[in-house]
């Protein structure tokens, strides 16, 4: 990493998080063409904010010119990590259970439709954040079983806590009672 900034080599030691921000060249297979937009990709360098996720991340996102970061994209991006989405080639699959949402023959084609279709893309959103998943409210009886089974994981806790600490009694005597013989 080779900052070129004022206040010498302390940008290294005293900064936070550092990024790395690239221009990628747009391939033929990209759902965007290079008059619309560039492909950025992100590297963390170091991550002191939040050391135990992500210390070093990279994220490649598209910026749209006039438009911003491609939502729609990184959404479907999202839908995969969360397995809502199957691919198989070029086809992306977005199936509920049994039911068939939406099939679209590459990126491009997808990100075309949601531009459409708005409605459809919050529905897609929504999924992804998990509004609208119905949860299942426990019955009284699987309450009380779980905390009769916390209950009882507390009660052994507390007797091996009580053996722990006569045994750690009887090391420090037996510890003690040798020093004492030596001089």
């Amino acid at each position: 990493m080779n900052l070129e900034l004022s206040g010498g080599l302390a940008i290294r030691y005293w900064s936070q998080l550092t990024l790395d921000l690239r221009r990628n060249a747009i391939m033929a297979g990209d759902p965007i063409g290079q008059e619309e937009g560039v492909k950025i990709a992100v590297k963390i360098k170091k991550n002191h904010c939040i050391p135990s996720r992500f210390p070093y991340a990279r994220v490649v996102y598209y910026a749209i010119f006039g438009e911003g970061i491609e939502q729609y994209l990184s959404a479907l991006d999202l839908a995969e990590q969360a397995g809502m989405i199957q691919k198989g080639g070029a086809w992306i699959y977005w199936r509920e259970g049994d039911e068939e949402l939406g099939k679209f023959n590459g990126k491009a084609a997808y990100r075309e439709y949601m531009k459409e279709h708005p409605d459809i893309f919050q529905k897609f959103l929504a999924h992804i954040k998990g509004e609208g998943i119905q949860i299942e409210k426990l019955s009284e009886n699987e309450v009380k079983e779980i905390q009769a089974e916390e209950k009882l994981l507390e009660e052994n806790v507390k007797v091996n806590k009580a053996e722990l600490d006569k045994d750690v009694e009887e090391l420090f005597e037996s510890g003690t009672k040798k020093k004492s013989k030596k001089k």
